[in-house]
């Protein structure tokens, strides 16, 4: 049991940390010319209040071992090593019109692009930023004039300490031989193959860098034990979710003053109050992060009530929560309405973070709006259950959506109230992006003055210290 009692004043966290909010900080990206963002670009945020480090354990459960590479002949391997130059990585092609033929055609999930410049120039733009990707061959046929090669297109990224990779793309290439001998690949397909998210081992000291390269002074890091939860309990979860959660707490603890844990969990699993106070007595544990999302149903009473059956032991120990609604169904308003009228009523004492601004991911009109509208109609009427819930804008801005979108975001948070908005860079599950890039894409194309701005960017939870 905790004695400690917080004093859920953020407004007061806010003024004490806003100095820090204004100091100077290195640009991290030039806004267009016209934009007017100039001034924006000295604003950076003082609390990244959600993001995750993934471990072996965790890696290995998401990621299948790499796949069998299979040796082509030398005319196949010189068209895959002129596909490799287009994407950046391997030896460069002698010229990339010998790799597509004049009237190749390229399907991919993005979009069909015709001729070989138009793909040369097509996949040049598609090259990941800070990493690897490459075509992996796993069958192949090659006739008098024409062929194929089968293969998954991979994702690494450089400071992977690991051999697994994401699995991207499966990759059908069909290929001629010209004129000239030479064989092209004259149509190519990609699909999306059903796999991990797009991840790799992150340590604390490489989000502590991350961190210091977006001026971040403070952390919390989300342990992501509660991913082996998914489905019916078995009995071999438990010790998966502890073994997270220990991981996260030893890797965070090389980092006193800069970074704290969430230990994770499904809080509905028969084991989640015990683990909830195994956690409570390690060191630099300041909450727990609740993922709900496809585990737990709140249009389902038996559900609601062993949630609120975790929320009311939560409150006895003061222990605040970080909540992941995941609520991007038809049924977001109903989960939003049951969560705040049925669950948040039983731990009055304790601040809850809705992740994600109540969606699961990238903030979009529709269910995900519909959730966020709940809470923000709730706040306009003065409902005194808003008191202790506070937003993460956690990778909900990413520049995806049209700019009536970020418009009806930023009146929603407004209504709900700025000083309840915290930022998060959710890494690793946008690494292109890391912390810098988070800020700078919800920086960049919210609609929020500079002022507003700088007060979500100088809010600093107190559990976040």
């Amino acid at each position: 049991m905790r004695a400690l009692r917080y004093a859920w004043v953020l407004p007061l966290a806010i003024s004490c940390a806003r100095g820090s909010a204004s100091r100077a900080h290195p640009s991290h990206g030039t806004p267009a010319a016209g934009s007017g963002l100039a001034g924006r670009h000295t604003i950076f945020p003082v609390a990244a209040h959600h993001q995750h480090l993934v471990g072996p354990t965790m890696l290995a459960a998401w990621h299948r071992a790499p796949m069998r590479s299979t040796p082509l002949p030398r005319e196949l391997d010189d068209v895959l090593r002129g596909h490799q130059a287009l994407m950046g990585a391997g030896a460069a092609a002698d010229s990339l019109k010998d790799v597509y033929a004049p009237d190749a055609r390229v399907l991919h999930p993005e979009r069909i692009v015709e001729g070989s410049a138009a793909i040369a120039r097509w996949w040049s733009a598609y090259k990941a930023k800070d990493a690897v990707r490459y075509v992996l061959p796993t069958s192949y046929r090659l006739g008098d004039d024409r062929g194929y090669i089968a293969g998954v297109m991979i994702q690494h990224h450089p400071d992977s300490t690991t051999r697994y990779a994401r699995r991207l793309l499966s990759i059908l290439m069909y290929v001629e031989k010209g004129g000239d001998g030479k064989w092209r690949i004259v149509a190519e397909s990609g699909t999306p193959m059903s796999d991990a998210p797009n991840v790799d081992t992150l340590t604390a000291a490489s989000l502590v860098k991350h961190m210091d390269e977006a001026g971040v002074a403070h952390g919390i890091v989300a342990a992501l034990g509660y991913h082996f939860t998914k489905g019916t309990e078995t009995p071999g979860e438990r010790p998966l979710v502890e073994a997270e959660n220990d991981w996260t707490v030893r890797q965070v603890g090389q980092f006193p003053g800069r970074l704290v844990v969430f230990c994770g969990l499904n809080p509905i699993r028969s084991y989640a109050v015990a683990e909830m106070d195994r956690c409570g007595k390690l060191p630099q544990v300041r909450g727990m992060k609740l993922y709900l999302g496809d585990r737990v149903d709140l249009a389902n009473p038996e559900h609601i009530e062993k949630v609120r059956h975790f929320f009311r032991a939560a409150n006895e120990r003061r222990m605040p929560l970080l909540v992941h609604l995941s609520i991007d169904g038809s049924n977001g308003a109903l989960h939003a309405r049951n969560f705040l009228e049925q669950v948040v009523p039983v731990a009055p004492d304790i601040p809850i973070q809705i992740a994600h601004l109540a969606s699961g991911g990238t903030y979009r009109l529709g269910a995900p709006d519909q959730a966020l509208k709940v809470f923000a109609d709730a706040a306009a009427a003065g409902n005194p259950l808003m008191k202790n819930l506070y937003f993460d804008v956690t990778g909900s801005v990413y520049g995806s959506q049209p700019a009536a979108t970020y418009d009806t975001l930023a009146s929603r948070m407004r209504t709900i109230g700025l000083e309840r908005v915290l930022f998060g860079s959710d890494l690793p599950f946008y690494p292109q992006e890391k912390v810098a890039g988070a800020w700078a894409k919800f920086r960049e194309f919210t609609p929020l003055t500079d002022d507003e701005l700088r007060v979500v960017a100088g809010n600093v939870a107190p559990y976040a210290r």
